[in-house]
């Protein structure tokens, strides 16, 4: 059975902190099930200082909120890229 999950991650997201550029995709959180079906969000955490502009991917395509995806919830956090800038982190 192929479970459908609403994707709430925003294509430009201001990453927050100090020190060196890091951004990693640390895991996704079920945030609730509505009647579109199960509505996860990615979990970034960073370091990067604040105003740089953080863009997630998904196989090379950018994600923008609440897409929708076939996929489950580990198949879905792996396959999610963090960029600072245009480096992949």
């Amino acid at each position: 059975m192929e479970e459908r999950f609403k994707f709430t991650a925003p294509n430009n997201c201001i990453c927050e902190g100090r020190d060196s550029l890091r951004v990693s995709i640390y895991g996704v959180r079920n945030v609730g099930e509505d009647r579109e079906g199960l509505s996860i969000t990615v979990i970034i955490r960073t370091n990067a200082p604040a105003g740089v502009v953080c863009r997630l991917y998904r196989n090379g395509d950018l994600i923008k909120a609440s897409e929708e995806y076939s996929a489950n919830a580990t198949e879905l956090s792996n396959s999610v890229k963090a960029y600072i800038g245009d480096f992949e982190v």
